[in-house]
């Protein structure tokens, strides 16, 4: 029995390879804060000020006595991602699959001087 196969159809599957081909690529990486970057050869390299790195766009989250705990992004709206996929008939559904996967917050340690 042949298949009835419109453009919704045809754009929602390729949707679903997308956002499973952008989850498996991103797969093997780690969310954990980094403490001291790295430079090309693999040695530490120069610790990022904290005024440089509030100038770039992070604010501190916490901090102790040692460290700082900064944070760079903004966390994922799910009531309106969700709202979107209702009126898109969930199609938007595997884009906020995507960004929620993603994190919309990156997070770094920052070793205080």
């Amino acid at each position: 029995m042949p298949f009835n196969v419109g453009p919704f159809e045809v754009m929602v599957f390729a949707l679903i390879i997308v956002g499973v081909i952008v989850l498996l690529a991103r797969g093997g990486r780690s969310q954990t804060p980094t403490t001291s970057p790295r430079s090309a050869d693999g040695s530490p390299a120069e610790p990022e000020s904290l005024d440089a790195l509030i100038a770039a766009g992070w604010r501190i989250e916490s901090e102790s006595s040692d460290y700082a705990f900064m944070i760079r992004g903004q966390r994922v709206n799910h009531v309106l991602h969700f709202l979107i996929g209702l009126f898109t008939l969930g199609t938007w559904w595997i884009v906020w699959l995507i960004l929620a996967s993603r994190g919309g917050e990156e997070r770094r340690t920052v070793k205080k001087a």
